[in-house]
């Protein structure tokens, strides 16, 4: 349904995967950010 999925917080999900990846990287389980980066 396509009328709901304009109802969503698009910003807080990606702000939510962007901090995930940061802390994922700041305790490095990681060696580089991906995927939510590329969208800021």
């Amino acid at each position: 349904d396509f009328q709901s999925i304009l109802l969503y917080s698009w910003g807080l999900g990606v702000l939510v995967c962007l901090y995930m990846h940061l802390y994922q990287v700041s305790l490095e389980k990681s060696k580089q950010v991906k995927r939510c980066l590329l969208l800021l």
